[in-house]
């Protein structure tokens, strides 16, 4: 009997290969996105830093040039934040993405898989038949041969 072969196993493997590559995007995206998140924060936390000190100089008196200082640091963190939470925003959409495509790799897995099994089912049954051939030409011959 002839070994059992599963005949799309070269997609099979191809697909498993492109599952990895995505895992691999994806494992960069998370990366990409929790180093943005964390610098939305850092610039968060140097706004409120800043909102702060300009607080204290004011209750202390503080000169219209440290004023206009700090108006342009603001108007600078607030455009860094909304550049930020764009980026942010982009990669949340790649990362959806991303993952709208694992899950029709794993769909394409899963259909490879019931194809392999109900392959390797025929080629049971196939070896089954053949076995009980040989079994019945043998019963045949020894009869015939007495």
């Amino acid at each position: 009997m002839k070994k059992f072969v599963f005949t799309l196993q070269t997609l099979y493997d191809v697909t498993i290969s492109e599952e990895k590559q995505l895992k691999l995007k994806m494992k960069k995206i998370e990366e990409r996105l929790t180093a943005l998140v964390n610098g939305q924060r850092e610039l968060e936390r140097r706004f409120s830093d800043a909102k702060t000190r300009s607080a204290k100089e004011m209750l202390q008196g503080v000169s219209s040039d440290r004023l206009v200082q700090y108006g342009r640091y603001f108007e600078y963190l607030t455009d860094a934040m909304r550049a930020q939470q764009k980026k942010i925003h982009q990669t949340e959409n790649e990362r959806a993405r991303c993952l709208q495509e694992q899950i029709a790799i794993k769909k394409k897995i899963r259909t490879y898989e019931k194809l392999r099994k109900s392959q390797y089912e025929a080629y049971l049954q196939e070896a089954k038949l053949e076995a009980e051939k040989e079994i019945g030409d043998i019963v045949s011959y020894q009869t015939a041969t007495k």
